[in-house]
C-alpha cells in the first residue's frame, strides 16, 4: 500500500509539473503542494540516505546555495536541490519528486541534497529532512506584513534549528540577531566573518541597534555594513564570537572580489566571480559550510571562481553590444549593497528601478524610503538616464526625487513594451535593480527581445 501511495504521488506530482511547465509556468510549488497533501510523509521517504544542507536566512539564499553545489565534490551532478529558489516546503518537495522516476527511486545517484528555506518553513523542512547542517546566512528587516520586526524572524530560526537538534550549525558572527541564535540552541556551532576592511557608504544599524541582552547601543570595533561588524556591548560585555573561518581581505571590483580567507591557522586567496559586498559573505557562509561537512575549505575556495550568478542575481545579459545586468533587491539592506554596487560605475549608464506590490514581494513597499538612494544620486554620473518599472513605479519614482534626482531624468514605463523599447534602444550599459515578482518579468521580457525564446526551464532550474 506505501508504495502504491508513493507511486500515485510521485505520478500526480510529475504530471502537474509537466502541465505547468507547458503552460510556460514554473511548476514548483503547485506540484509539491499536491505531492505533500497525498503523502505527508514524502520529504522524509525521499531524503532518506542523503546528506541534506538546509539554507535559510533573510538575504544570499539562493546565491549561496548556488555556491554550495558548485563546491560539492561532484558539484551540481551529486546534489538534489531547488534550484529555483522555490524555498516554501511545497517548492522543496517538488525538487526531491522530480529527481526521482515513478516509483519514487532516485533517478542518478545522489549524495547531498542543497535545500534554500524561507524562514518561515525552516521547522517543517528540518523536521522531515533531518539536516546534517544548517546554514544561517543573516537576518534583516524583510516584508513586515509577512513577517514583522526582526526578533521574530530571529526566534522562528531559532526554533526551526531546534527541530534538528543533531544539525551542525553554521552562524553570522557578524549579525548579533543570528550570532545570539547560537546562546539557545544545543548543537555544534561554527562562525563565520569579515575581518575585512568593506564598510558601506553609509553607517546605519536600523534593525538591531542594541543590545539584545541588556538593551544598550551597540559598538563596533569594525564596521561592515548594517548592524554587521565587530560588534560588542560597552556595558555587558556581550561580543562577537569568534569565527572559525573568516575574510581577512577582500578587493571588490565590478565583476568580482579576490578574499584572503582565514580557517582556524590556514590562510588562503580565492576570487569570487560574482560582484557585490554582500556576496563576500555568501561566499564565505558557503566555505564554512564545506567545512563542516569535513572538506578542505583551501580546496573547495578554488571552485568560487566558477561560480555563474543564479537567475535574477547579478545576471549578465547583452543586447546590442551593450550588457544588461539584472539584480534582485526585495528589502532596504539588499537594495543599500546593490546601489553600492551602481555606484562603483562612473560611466554614463541606464538604470530602471523596478517595484511589485503582489503578495510574493510583499504588499508593503515602505522599506523603499530606507535605502540609500541619496548616496547613490549624489555619487551617480549626472547625465545618466533612469526608468522606473512595475505596479508601483510612481512610489519609485517619488522615492528617487526625494533623494535629489530631477524628476524630468526620470521615465516612467507604462507596460513590457515601453520597456522593451527602451532597453533595445540604449546604447550604454543598464542595470535593473528589480524586487522578486518584477524580476521574474523583466527575465521573461529580456529572453524574448534577445530572441531566446522559452527558456522556463532554465529559468526554474
Amino acid at each position: 500500500m506505501k508504495k502504491l501511495r508513493l507511486f500515485f504521488t510521485c505520478a500526480v506530482c510529475k504530471i502537474a509539473h509537466y502541465i505547468l511547465r507547458s503552460l510556460g509556468r514554473g511548476g514548483t510549488a503547485l506540484p509539491g503542494s499536491i505531492a505533500l497533501r497525498l503523502y505527508p510523509g514524502i520529504l522524509e521517504e525521499l531524503s532518506d540516505g542523503l546528506r541534506c544542507i538546509v539554507i535559510s536566512g533573510t538575504n544570499g539564499k539562493t546565491t549561496t546555495s548556488s555556491m554550495i553545489r558548485n563546491m560539492l565534490p561532484e558539484q551540481d551532478s551529486s546534489c538534489i536541490s531547488n534550484r529555483s529558489g522555490a524555498n516554501m516546503t511545497n517548492g522543496i518537495a517538488a525538487s526531491f519528486v522530480l529527481e526521482t522516476d515513478f516509483f519514487g527511486r532516485r533517478k542518478k545517484q545522489k549524495k547531498y541534497a542543497v535545500a534554500e528555506c524561507d524562514e518561515a518553513f525552516l521547522s517543517e523542512v528540518s523536521r522531515a529532512l533531518c539536516p546534517e547542517i544548517i546554514l544561517v546566512t543573516n537576518i534583516f528587516r524583510d516584508q513586515l506584513d509577512r513577517y514583522g520586526e526582526v526578533s521574530h524572524i530571529r526566534d522562528v530560526i531559532c526554533r526551526g534549528i531546534k527541530a534538528a537538534p543533531g544539525a551542525k550549525v553554521c552562524l553570522n558572527a557578524d549579525c548579533p540577531l543570528t550570532a545570539s541564535i547560537g546562546e539557545e540552541i544545543p548543537n555544534q556551532i561554527l562562525y563565520f566573518g569579515v575581518d575585512a576592511d568593506i564598510a558601506s557608504r553609509t553607517e546605519k544599524s536600523s534593525d538591531v541597534p542594541r543590545c539584545l541582552s541588556c538593551g544598550e547601543m551597540y559598538e563596533y570595533r569594525k564596521h561592515t555594513f548594517s548592524h554587521l561588524g565587530d560588534w560588542y556591548c560597552p556595558a555587558c560585555g556581550a561580543h562577537r564570537p569568534v569565527p572559525d573561518i573568516s575574510v581577512k581581505a577582500a578587493s571588490p571590483g565590478k565583476d568580482g572580489t579576490d578574499i584572503s580567507f582565514l580557517c582556524r591557522d590556514t590562510e588562503f586567496d580565492a576570487r569570487v566571480s560574482v560582484p557585490g559586498t554582500y556576496n563576500i559573505y555568501n561566499a564565505v557562509s558557503a566555505l564554512s559550510v564545506m567545512y563542516a561537512l569535513g572538506a578542505d575549505p583551501s580546496k573547495t575556495a578554488e571552485r568560487l571562481g566558477d561560480c555563474r550568478p543564479p537567475f535574477g542575481r547579478m545576471e549578465e545579459f547583452e543586447l546590442n553590444g551593450n550588457a544588461i545586468k539584472l539584480m534582485l533587491a526585495k528589502n532596504p539592506e539588499g537594495m543599500d549593497r546593490i546601489l553600492e554596487y551602481l555606484s562603483m560605475e562612473k560611466d554614463l549608464a541606464m538604470f530602471v528601478f523596478a517595484l511589485n506590490d503582489n503578495y510574493n514581494d510583499g504588499t508593503d513597499i515602505s522599506w523603499i524610503w530606507d535605502a540609500d538612494f541619496e548616496g547613490f544620486v549624489s555619487e551617480s554620473n549626472k547625465d545618466n538616464r533612469y526608468f522606473t518599472f512595475g505596479t508601483r513605479k510612481r512610489d519609485m519614482l517619488l522615492r528617487l526625487k526625494y533623494a535629489g534626482l530631477d524628476t524630468e531624468k526620470i521615465n516612467l514605463l507604462d507596460g513590457e513594451k515601453e520597456l522593451t523599447e527602451a532597453l533595445s534602444e540604449s546604447e550604454t550599459g543598464v542595470y535593473i535593480a528589480a524586487n522578486y515578482t518584477s524580476m521574474l518579468n523583466i527575465w521573461d521580457i529580456l529572453n524574448t527581445i534577445r530572441g531566446r525564446g522559452d527558456r522556463t526551464k532554465e529559468k526554474w532550474n
